[in-house]
């Protein structure tokens, strides 16, 4: 009888296996599509172009992506880069020690840099005796101002959820954000939360 158990076993363990190497392989073994775009510009192709809804489109055409002028792909970015300051910035609770403070400190202007600094010292000073969070989310942003190689301006919606003492409130808010290139870089120079 052990002999059967252990010839059992031995049959439901490679079946086990011949599963799992049969679901692993399916992704393992397709082929994958490598796209590169250059890291200064953003490509996009629209996948139902009008001449493809009515049917005629030459394959030239379908194959060739159109290319998104560097101007406007430098601004998606910052637009991007903006969102996930804010949120991580305005981010945070009292058990993750400035975490989000520091997190973006490489991201900061010199000027502004010292702010954030300024800043973690004076909430480490801080004792929390209840536990204290504010998560924020952008609902929308917006390019205010651009000047190429110089500054942005970008302002958003937010929302932010406070939890004190177990009570959690919603607020709505007005973030100004402005970028200015420093060091060869765009770098994040003021944060302003209005009301």
């Amino acid at each position: 009888m052990k002999k059967r158990d252990a010839l059992l076993l031995l049959i439901i363990i490679l079946l086990i296996g011949a599963f799992i190497l049969l679901i692993l392989g399916q992704n393992f073994f397709a082929p994958k599509e490598e796209i590169i775009v250059p890291e200064d510009q953003e490509t996009i192709t629209d996948p139902l172009a009008e001449e493809e809804l009515e049917g005629g489109i030459e394959e030239e055409a379908k194959e060739e992506p159109q290319e998104v002028e560097p101007i406007l792909a430098l601004q998606r970015r910052l637009e991007n880069k903006a969102r996930f300051f804010i949120e991580r910035y305005n981010t945070f609770s009292s058990d993750n020690e400035e975490e989000n403070l520091y997190s973006v400190l490489a991201q900061a202007s010199s000027k502004f840099a010292l702010q954030i600094e300024n800043l973690i010292r004076e909430s480490s000073a801080r004792e929390n005796k209840d536990f204290y969070s504010l998560q924020t989310k952008v609902l929308s942003i917006e390019r205010i101002d651009f000047i190429e190689g110089e500054r942005a301006t970008f302002k958003a919606q937010v929302q932010e959820t406070e939890e004190k003492g177990g009570i959690v409130g919603n607020s709505y808010k007005e973030v100004e954000l402005i970028f200015v290139y420093e060091d060869g870089e765009w770098k994040v120079d003021s944060l302003s939360i209005g009301s």
